[in-house]
């Protein structure tokens, strides 16, 4: 389990950068903050960016313990849904799919949110307010994306080369996932949404540019 946890962190550490220099590490409205161009050490600013340190190490941490947990979640489901002879394999891993999807997704996202508010020495108010506002789009993100992935890693790796199996599709979603979140932090620092209406505003007034 111990690998696990390490495979999480670098996990975390690789999918994050990558989701940094696709932004450009500016906070997602193409301006690098000051407080975190300060501390930026000399090889990201060398590659024209500023990487935010900070988000760095609470995914980081974050993967450690997902790392774990994953371990724990996929033992505990093998354990549930064991290998039946009257049952097909496919069956089998679709079962195990449906219980991921329906308990593990939604602890998952809250965790994740949760986690992150702490991190970031947020209040219990506003980790409140942050699970209240964010925790069901997070939630149907993770299904879309994991629904159809889990078949691969359910029904592909053994229990105990899992959770790199997990990981290997995990970089694509946690970029994904970092990008997501900074965007959101972007938009409500100016005051706009994700709501459909101020998306399809944003759009037009693109358009007419």
């Amino acid at each position: 389990m111990v690998s696990d946890v390490l495979c999480g962190a670098a996990c975390y550490w690789l999918s994050d950068e990558l989701a940094q220099r696709m932004e450009g590490a500016t906070g997602g409205d193409g301006t690098a903050t000051a407080a975190e161009g300060d501390d930026a050490d000399d090889a990201s600013r060398s590659m024209g960016f500023v990487r935010d340190d900070g988000r760095r190490k609470r995914y980081v941490s974050f993967g450690a313990l997902d790392g774990g947990t994953s371990y724990l979640w996929y033992e505990w489901v093998d354990w549930v849904v064991g290998d039946d002879p009257m049952r097909s394999e496919l069956a089998t891993v679709g079962e195990k799919v449906l219980i991921d999807a329906a308990v593990y997704n939604p602890f998952w996202a809250a965790l994740f949110i949760a986690y992150m508010g702490v991190a970031s020495r947020k209040t219990v108010e506003e980790v409140k307010g942050d699970l209240d506002r964010d925790w069901l789009e997070l939630f149907k993100s993770n299904v879309v994306f994991w629904v159809p992935m889990n078949f691969i890693v359910y029904g592909v790796f053994p229990l105990e080369t899992r959770v790199y199996g997990l990981y290997t599709l995990n970089v694509l979603f946690v970029c994904t996932l970092s990008l997501f979140e900074e965007r959101k932090a972007s938009l409500r620092k100016s005051g706009e949404t994700l709501s459909p209406m101020d998306v399809v505003a944003r759009v037009r007034e693109e358009a007419s540019k």
